[in-house]
């Protein structure tokens, strides 16, 4: 599902300073399912370094107030490169049980 103008708003504490336009452009953000679970995508350029990054963020213990990020950043003349290793290894992430 990709987030429109309105919902993008109600998860800027998630991305922190991805949500800086004047730090962090986006390329995109979405949700989708990784592994039955929803997560959060977000890619996009760090403005000071030249670095591109793919970043997944996971409600870690099923409350919403946990949240966790996977991420994979290289600089712009590398990150193509090696983006479908990095996101397939990201996405093999297996889950374990969250406490009840």
């Amino acid at each position: 599902h990709i987030l429109h103008d309105d919902e993008w708003w109600s998860i800027h504490q998630v991305l922190n300073r991805m949500a800086l336009s004047d730090e962090f452009t986006i390329a995109s953000v979405h949700t989708e399912n990784l592994n039955d679970r929803k997560v959060l995508v977000s890619e996009g350029r760090w403005k000071d370094s030249d670095y591109n990054m793919y970043s997944i963020f996971i409600d870690a213990d099923g409350s919403g107030s946990v949240i966790e990020e996977i991420y994979y950043a290289a600089p712009k003349s590398d990150y193509f490169m090696f983006l479908t290793v990095a996101s397939q290894a990201i996405k093999s992430v297996e889950w374990a049980k969250t406490p009840e």
